[in-house]
């Protein structure tokens, strides 16, 4: 189904939104949330489930690559002898690694925590990828699903907030 020049470049947008997105959360903490309500009001929500995901999984990847670099971690082991809980639930986590990526982007943690839990256990990337993926799909298609349904009300409140920040 083609896509009309608007809605190509709305699309285009979402994409640079989720690239830029796990990376600009140091700076500042900001989710694609409102980017894929508003934007399924009025485009496929599948579409724009998957665009965000494709974008949000690429965008993860300099963090991962940065912490796979990492070599020296005696002072996380440090701080992880200190403090013996997270010690246990990182142990935990190499149970099963996959699982451990989707279930942590389900959760309000920021998404370097993820890019930096891949690199430094040096996951394989391919799977990094695989199960950035599928847990950002999981989440993002049925949130624009809802952006789809909610019958233009989140998109009035987007376009209320752009006009008040001005863009």
């Amino acid at each position: 189904m083609p896509f009309s020049g608007s809605a190509a470049a709305e699309l285009a947008f979402l994409f640079a939104v989720t690239v830029l997105t796990p990376n600009l959360n140091f700076i500042m903490p900001f989710r694609p949330i409102l980017v894929i309500l508003a934007l399924s009001t009025h485009l496929p929500f599948v579409w724009v489930g998957l665009i965000a995901s494709v974008g949000a999984t690429l965008g993860a990847l300099p963090i991962y690559y940065a912490s796979a670099k990492v070599r020296d971690l005696t002072k996380v082991q440090a701080w992880l002898h200190r403090h013996s809980k997270w010690q246990r639930v990182i142990d935990r986590a190499k149970r099963s690694p996959f699982l451990t990526i989707l279930l942590l982007l389900w959760t309000p943690v920021p998404d370097q925590l993820v890019g930096l839990y891949g690199g430094l256990e040096k996951y394989p990337i391919w799977r990094y990828i695989l199960a950035n993926f599928i847990g950002r799909a999981v989440w993002y298609v049925p949130l624009a699903y809802i952006g789809s349904i909610s019958g233009g009300t989140v998109s009035a409140a987007w376009h209320t907030v752009t006009r008040w920040v001005g863009w």
